[in-house]
Formats: structure tokens, sequence, C-alpha cells
């Protein structure tokens, strides 16, 4: 019987399959007709979305299917919302109008055949939507729905990656739903603004980065060197985590799963330390100064800083770095900041109070993650990966904020590598037994 219940289901799938792929193709006709009319994007909008809830259905894991969809129906409707109504969400201000206005400007400018010129450094993202203009016109409903795409993405790559590492579907369903519930991705999801893209390259780098710890195929190096470079391009200092890489290439043998000096893996730690000096200040350059060497000077650190500490949510206004004793103890100092603002004394206006939830959030997270512990003594490798990059991303937007309006936005950079950690953590409490599978095997791959 469980046979021909399989036997049902996967014939049942491949008629859904095919009849989307007749779908797909009565959709093609209809582009043809509508081309360059109003209903072009709405309809493009409604494919899509029909797209993702097929593709949903063909996931085995019902859970994780319904925390995708969940989370598809909250990020409609927050875009809706900021789309099609007077509300603007928390995190809509001039960084998004002008994303959406170069965008526009590009998508003119390749229409008349001129030159566009906001379209590199952190104008790649103005460029993308730039492109989606060229094709649907000004509907910044679309550039948006390309965001929700990108989050979807996310939750479902923290899903594999921890499933990756523990071998535990409850895990990756946790690691899936607190990706997923994260009210300031929500939000960011919902707006033009570049982070949920950045995110998503995040994710798709880590992912990578340990599926080569795990097998130590070239392939996964490069595609999580190439995913970062695409972060990068849209925030330079990002990419600076290349480091990381660099060094368990050359400390860490996905063989024999220890950490010693591997020679046979220089070339590949040369080669990918080559590309990044050519990829630095050529496609990567924003918010990186022309040589290297000056980025943990005191003198521009604390041009720097000072460029950033403005307006009425700022911190630290007296306290620069004017040498290096300077940056050894406001570091931690700058970390906290970078963390824990806004403090409860600092909460004046309703954004200050969502400021505030967020942080409460990230702090239960690193609760979690210290709590990590059987993944410390199983995949120690991953652990030592996840802090270098953690504390690293840390130091620099510590550095590299002065107001915690920008440590709220920059804050949720660190999301991915905490929830792989805090999933773990988690799911050490009994309140997630719930998550488990119906058969209550945890160890079976979805």
């Amino acid at each position: 019987m469980m046979q021909l219940a399989d036997s049902n289901l996967l014939g049942n799938k491949t008629l859904y399959r095919e009849a989307f792929l007749l779908f797909m193709v009565l959709c093609a006709g209809f582009f043809y007709i509508i081309w360059g009319s109003n209903m072009l994007a709405p309809f493009f909008v409604a494919v899509l979305i029909l797209a993702c809830l097929v593709f949903l259905y063909q996931l085995d894991d019902p859970v994780l299917r319904n925390i995708l969809i969940a989370a598809l129906v909250l990020r409609l409707l927050l875009s809706l919302i900021q789309a099609y109504t007077a509300v603007d969400l928390p995190g809509a201000g001039d960084d998004s109008v002008n994303f959406e206005k170069f965008g526009w400007l590009n998508a003119q400018a390749w229409m008349l055949g001129t030159e566009a010129r906001m379209t590199t450094g952190v104008y790649y993202y103005s460029s993308f939507i730039g492109v989606i203009y060229y094709f649907f016109g000004r509907v910044p409903f679309m550039a948006q729905f390309a965001n929700i795409l990108f989050s979807l993405l996310t939750v479902y790559l923290l899903y594999k990656t921890v499933y990756s590492i523990t071998g535990s579907v409850r895990n990756a369903r946790i690691a899936a739903l607190m990706i997923a519930l994260l009210p300031t991705l929500n939000v960011y999801s919902a707006i033009l603004l570049r982070e949920t893209m950045i995110i998503m390259f995040i994710a798709f780098s880590f992912y990578f980065f340990v599926k080569w710890i795990g097998k130590g195929q070239l392939t996964k190096l490069l595609g999580s060197f190439a995913a970062l470079a695409a972060a990068g391009a849209l925030h330079g200092p990002l990419f600076l985590l290349v480091w990381v890489m660099i060094l368990f290439v050359i400390i860490y043998s996905p063989r024999d799963k220890k950490f010693r000096f591997v020679t046979g893996q220089i070339v590949p730690a040369v080669v990918i330390a080559v590309l990044a000096l050519i990829l630095i200040g050529s496609v990567i350059t924003y918010q990186l100064p022309g040589d290297l060497s000056q980025i943990i000077t005191p003198d521009f650190l604390r041009g720097v800083v000072d460029g950033k500490t403005f307006g009425r949510t700022s911190y630290l206004l007296e306290i620069l770095p004017y040498s290096y004793f300077d940056l050894i103890w406001q570091t931690p100092l700058r970390m906290l900041y970078f963390l824990f603002t806004p403090f409860p004394w600092m909460i004046s206006y309703v954004k200050d109070a969502l400021g505030f939830l967020d942080m409460l959030i990230y702090a239960g997270l690193f609760y979690f993650s210290y709590r990590s512990k059987k993944l410390w003594k199983n995949n120690k490798q991953i652990v030592i990966a996840s802090l270098l990059i953690i504390v690293t991303l840390v130091v620099m937007f510590a550095w590299g904020t002065g107001n915690y309006g920008t440590a709220w936005r920059h804050r949720q950079k660190i999301a991915p590598y905490l929830v792989v950690l805090a999933s773990v953590g988690a799911a050490t409490s009994g309140r997630w037994q719930w998550l488990l599978p119906e058969n209550g095997n945890d160890n079976v791959n979805s």
C-alpha cells in the first residue's frame, strides 16, 4: 500500500509539472499579446507567485513548505502596504527613495540609448531596479517582489545549510523559522533596500563554504567566493570576509576533517587571494580605501566614524580614535553599541522601540548560539568559521557606524551566521518538539 501511495504521489507531481509547463507556454503567448501594456507587471507577478507555489508543492518537508508559504504571504502583505498605501514601513527613508529614483533614471537612459550614470558600487542595486523598470515600466512593486524572492531563497538556504551541518530536520526547521520570522528582515524584503539581496548572497556563500568544509570540492569553494564577491560588490567591506576563506583553505583539510597546514591547498588559496585583490578596486569599491593597509589606521577609522556620526540617533560622539591604543580600548565599546543599541534610555519614538525589539531578538540569538555546545562537539570547524565571520563583521560595522539607525540595518547582515548557531542551541529546548518529523525520525533528509 505504501509503494502504491508513493507511486500515486509521484504521478501527481509529474502531472503538476506537466500542467505547469503547459501553463508557462500559454503565459509566454499572453506576454507577447500584452507586451508594453500596463497589464504586463501584475500578470508577471501573478505568474511568479504561481511558480513559487508550484515549487513549494514539490518540497517533501511539509513544515518547511508551511514556513515558506507563511513567509511569502507576510512579505507580500508588507510589500502591498508599502507600495499602495500612504504608510511608510521602518527603513523606507532616503536610501530607499534614492535607489528607486536612480533605478528609474538608469532605465530611462537605457531606453534612450544613452549612458546610465549610477551603475557601480552601492548603485549596482539601482541598476538591478533599472533592469526591471526597463522591461516592465516604473512599477516599484515588481522590484519589491524580487526582494521577496531573495528573502524566501535565504530561508531555504539556511534550512539546507543547517541540515548539511547537523543532519537534523528539526534543527533545519528551527533555522528556517528563525530567519523567516525576523521582523526587520521581513520589513526589508518589502522596501527597496539592497540588504535583502546582500543577505541572500551571504547565505549562498556560507552554504557553499559549508559544503566545501564537508567534502572539499573546489567548485563549492569557488561558488562561495563568487557569492561573497557579489555581496561585496553591493557593500564593499563584506568582501573582507575572504580572509576567513583563505585561512581555512590553508589550515583545514576537508579530507581528514582536521586543522593542519595543507600544502596541496596552497594554490587555491593563492588564486582566491589574487582574484580578491583584482576585484577590490575594480568591481568592489564601495566604502573601501584605495590602499587596504589604511583600513586599520586611527586616521582612516576616525574619518569613517566622524562621517557616520550624525542625527538624533548618534552615539559615542566624543569618542574618536587618535592612536592604536584608542583602537584597542574603543573596539569592544563600539561592538557593544553596535549590537545592543538602542538602550532603553535612548527610546523616544516608535521606531526606537522597534529597534529595541530587534536588539532583544538578536540578544536571544546570541543566547541560543551560546547554548550550541553540541555543534562545537561534532562540528568544531563550522563553529570556528562562524565565530570568525561574526566577529569580523561586528568589528567592521562597529567602526563603520555611528548611530543606532544604521547599526540596526547592518546588524541584519550577521543574521545567517547567528541563526546557524542559534538553531542548534534552540533545539536543546523541549519547546521545539513540535518541529520533529511526524515519524519521529530526526535524520531524514527533506
